[in-house]
């Protein structure tokens, strides 16, 4: 079993496996569009977390990548 977790793609190459290159700049563009960016402030203004917080959501992790700066 620890032979078949270590030979696993890891979850970028599995996403692109899955999604393929195209899709998954879509996506990246989607959540980089200037409005979504600012979204993603608002909300963490609205949070306000603090060290030891936790964001339970779905998605790419845009947000919860910019929250734990």
């Amino acid at each position: 079993m620890l032979t078949r977790m270590l030979d696993s793609p890891s979850p970028e190459e599995e996403m692109d496996q899955q999604w393929g290159a195209a899709e998954l700049e879509r996506l990246e563009r989607i959540y980089t569009d200037a409005q979504i960016v600012e979204q993603r402030a608002q909300t963490r203004r609205a949070l306000a977390v603090r060290l030891g917080g936790v964001d339970i959501g779905c998605g790419p992790g845009f947000l919860l990548a910019e929250l734990a700066r």
